[in-house]
């Protein structure tokens, strides 16, 4: 299994510390993916960007459109409530993370996860669309149905 599969393997469970807490992976929205996406109970999202290596770190802060860039929209409070870098154990220091940002280290010889960091809040706007969260569910859920019988035509005709 790769180490970032291992990682976002742990990270759903640890995340799941509420039983009315939606813990996603591979999430969509405001047109970019969460690697984990969690909605708690209060309304509040919390966003996890699984980092293996420091290039992949130093691209996210790249990441965006012409217009803006990721992480001076998450600053400025149009994504998530709070963002947090998920990173193997040693790969960066707590000072080279962002202070609005969370920092969670993955320790692979215990296979648990340790909070750095604690990620700030970066504003009270609520999500509250829950429709929309269906939706995309089951859109991923249709999409994923439609490759299985794409794939079995395809072996029966061989």
């Amino acid at each position: 299994m790769k180490l970032a599969d291992k990682i976002k393997y742990r990270l759903i469970g640890w995340c799941r510390s509420h039983a009315y807490d939606i813990v996603i992976p591979n999430y969509y929205m405001f047109n970019y993916e969460m690697d984990v996406f969690k909605l708690m109970q209060s309304g509040y999202i919390t966003e996890y960007e699984i980092k293996i290596s420091r290039s992949d770190l130093k691209a996210d802060f790249k990441k965006g459109t012409n217009y803006t860039n990721k992480h001076e929209q998450i600053k400025q409070g149009s994504k998530a409530n709070r963002f947090y870098f998920v990173v193997p154990e040693g790969m960066i220091e707590k000072s080279e993370i962002p202070t609005y940002c969370g920092l969670i280290f993955y320790r692979e010889q215990r296979d648990a996860l340790d909070v750095i960091q604690n990620a700030k809040l970066l504003h009270r706007n609520k999500f509250e669309n829950y429709k929309e969260v269906a939706l995309r569910l089951s859109f991923r859920e249709a999409n994923m149905r439609h490759k299985l019988r794409y794939n079995e035509s395809r072996v029966k005709e061989l």
